[in-house]
């Protein structure tokens, strides 16, 4: 398993809703694929397929139904994301792996380049060079510099989703999770989002995204996860991404 960074099995969610006699509503069934290092998987399939939610299972900000998420990360024994321990999903989160979803929540009172530098700063990296690093990732997603100091919460929606989509790739994750990060965004800085992105599976990490445009998607994934019922979910390889 050297070359692999991830392995899903016969993953499963379903939802309970309580406030409906637990009736019980299915996010997605039986999805199974393996992730190698420096490889990119999209995710495709229609509205309500459960793609967002196999991200989530992934990041852990849902609880998988059944089946497995084994992660091997560099320098540590591999770990089940869905089941380990809380303390250790958050470390990971921390060191491992990077996320970026739709929408951006804004911390109170607490600058734009605070909340990018934290995330080198939660790696152990020393915090003048954190902060050194998360200027330079700013600045590459077109953010101002006279707004490095200002808090998020004032931002535009675009300048909030390029704040969260540097946060998560400013550490370079060995392991990046991207739902929709670009959906937001004009054109241009969808297209400097994207090159950065690009930056890093060059470098070597791997990446798991659903993006709203086929086209977007199809530019950098390796493979290609169709979401749908059980029998019409598959993995096929993408003929020409970069």
């Amino acid at each position: 398993m050297e070359n692999v960074v991830l392995e899903v099995k016969d993953l499963r969610k379903k939802f309970t809703l309580h406030l409906l006699e637990e009736k019980e509503i299915v996010g997605f069934q039986s999805v199974s694929f393996t992730l190698k290092r420096g490889e990119f998987l999209g995710i495709a399939g229609k509205s309500g397929s459960g793609k967002s939610s196999l991200i989530k299972c992934i990041y852990r900000t849902y609880l998988s139904t059944s089946g497995k998420i084994i992660f091997y990360p560099n320098g540590r024994n591999s770990v089940d994301l869905a089941t380990c321990l809380d303390e250790e999903i958050i470390d990971l989160r921390y060191r491992k792996i990077g996320h970026v979803s739709q929408f951006f929540y804004a911390i109170p009172r607490v600058s734009c380049l605070d909340i990018v530098t934290q995330s080198l700063v939660q790696q152990g990296v020393n915090i003048d060079e954190a902060k050194k690093s998360a200027k330079n990732m700013l600045s590459c997603l077109l953010i101002p510099d006279k707004l490095f100091d200002a808090h998020p919460s004032t931002f535009s929606g675009g300048e909030k989703q390029r704040v969260n989509i540097a946060r998560a790739l400013v550490k370079e994750p060995e392991l990046l999770l991207l739902d929709e990060p670009t959906a937001s965004l004009d054109k241009v800085s969808r297209g400097t989002v994207l090159e950065e992105i690009f930056e890093l599976k060059k470098k070597g990490t791997s990446a798991i995204g659903v993006f709203h445009d086929e086209k977007e998607l199809r530019s950098f994934a390796d493979k290609i996860l169709v979401m749908g019922n059980e029998r019409e979910i598959k993995v096929y390889e993408n003929d020409n991404p970069r």
